[in-house]
């Protein structure tokens, strides 16, 4: 006696929408793409906010007198 066991092919999914039969409702279909915050979204964005952060072209520049320390003004960059 042989047993037939279904296999479910898993597929590789890229950027692109792509031709499928649906496991669901067994058509061939086109995907449907939309785009979510995902982990390399995090990173990049940790990223760039250090980066300004650490910059000194992003930040406000104060004006002090060298010999009392004494605030004379500041340029905001916005």
């Amino acid at each position: 006696m042989t047993n037939v066991v279904p296999v479910m092919v898993m597929r590789q999914f890229g950027p692109e929408p792509m031709d499928m039969d649906c496991p669901n409702c067994n058509q061939h279909i086109k995907t449907v793409i939309s785009y979510k915050v995902g982990a390399l979204t995090w990173i990049l964005c940790i990223f760039v906010c250090i980066c300004v952060l650490c910059c000194d072209c992003s930040k406000d520049v104060e004006h002090r007198c060298p010999s009392c320390n004494t605030y004379l003004g500041i340029y905001k960059r916005l």
